[in-house]
């Protein structure tokens, strides 16, 4: 018989691929929650702090299968989230197996990042020096928010590399952000201080991510309701595409007991 246990897998990785690479824990619930209805599961939970990811859903025998993954590792990495995004969104669209999803999703894990250390460590020294400049900063002030910048993420590359809690890497960078400029004002008097930390304390916030795209169009009430209502009786997947003059009702089924109960409602429907 085919145990579903093994959908826990690709659910968890696709939301810690999300998490460790900059997604928001409200993006990671809502991509697991598609994913495991995608894969046929009708009660579907997903719960995602900083630090870890619990999911759990009913498998067709009845039982809850629950999982729970700790978030060890934290960086940006929107390339990685968009990929994980546009598997999801084929899963929903067309059928693929359990294999199949993790197989994309450990490619998309293997992927080496785009940026080297020297290259991201570089971008947020300039992203420093800008948001400086931004906040009323002169010379001094971005220069001195270039190297803040260039040295709180090296901090961060750092305490990544040696599996380091995020707590403790964020604490350290707001430390820096703010001890640095006030250490160089006290040395020089030369620093628009409050323009420095600021600018050292925003390159910290994470990039807002784009929404996943939506449907092109939305379903009226009726047909919203018709399409859950067949969901429920039939116990699989229900989709409804066009309007109330014309359109399509797909069932989708992921197992031979799926497709068994599909046929035993219908059998039934038929001689009544």
């Amino acid at each position: 018989m085919f145990d579903d246990s093994c959908y826990m897998e690709p659910l968890h990785l696709a939301g810690r691929l999300i998490m460790e690479n900059g997604g928001e824990t409200c993006r990671v619930e809502e991509t697991v929650l598609r994913m495991g209805h995608a894969f046929g599961f009708r009660e579907v939970e997903c719960f995602a702090v900083p630090s870890g990811l619990f999911v759990s859903y009913r498998k067709s025998d009845g039982t809850i299968e629950t999982a729970v993954k700790r978030i060890r590792r934290k960086g940006i990495d929107l390339t990685r989230i968009d990929e994980v995004n546009a598997i999801s969104r084929h899963l929903e669209q067309e059928k693929m197996s359990c294999q199949e999803v993790l197989s994309q999703l450990k490619a998309v894990e293997r992927r080496p990042s785009r940026l080297s250390p020297l290259q991201m460590a570089g971008a947020a020294a300039m992203s420093t020096a800008g948001w400086s400049l931004m906040f009323g900063g002169g010379a001094w002030d971005t220069v001195t928010a270039f190297f803040v910048g260039l040295l709180i993420e090296w901090v961060t590359l750092l305490m990544d590399k040696f599996h380091m809690q995020t707590l403790v890497a964020t604490l350290a960078g707001g430390f820096l952000a703010a001890f640095l400029p006030m250490a160089v004002n006290r040395l020089t008097g030369a620093l628009v201080v409050e323009a420095a930390v600021a600018g050292a304390l925003m390159r910290k916030s994470t990039p807002t991510l784009p929404k996943t795209p939506q449907k092109a169009h939305s379903l009226p009430a009726e047909l919203t309701e018709l399409e859950t209502f067949c969901r429920e009786t039939f116990g699989v997947r229900a989709t409804i595409t066009g309007n109330q003059k014309k359109g399509k009702i797909t069932l989708q089924y992921y197992s031979a007991e799926e497709l068994e109960q599909v046929y035993e409602l219908l059998h039934q429907l038929h001689h009544d």
